[in-house]
């Protein structure tokens, strides 16, 4: 049951990574900042790590929080002979 709920983290992570809510969801920060610890509890690893630590960890390893902003956008024609009434 274990390995069923690890998968089903990675891929809820995943989403959440791919619409970036980790960006601006104070929740979604929160709970990833859970998962973890729970995932570091999990290994064993008992590790006792100040904010500023957490912050340095964080800035060595931006690139894998940060992607580049993406834009995107439809042009739609429509004829007004086709349409005509």
């Amino acid at each position: 049951m274990h390995d069923d709920s690890t998968e089903a983290d990675v891929e809820l992570l995943d989403q959440a990574y791919a619409m970036e809510l980790h960006v601006n969801d104070l929740m979604v920060r929160r709970r990833l900042v859970q998962m973890i610890e729970n995932h570091l509890r999990a290994a064993g690893e008992n590790l006792s790590l100040s904010d500023e630590d957490l912050k340095k960890l964080y800035q060595q390893k931006i690139e894998t929080y940060t992607r580049q902003e993406r834009v995107s956008f439809t042009h739609a024609f429509v004829s007004q002979d086709r349409y005509a009434e």
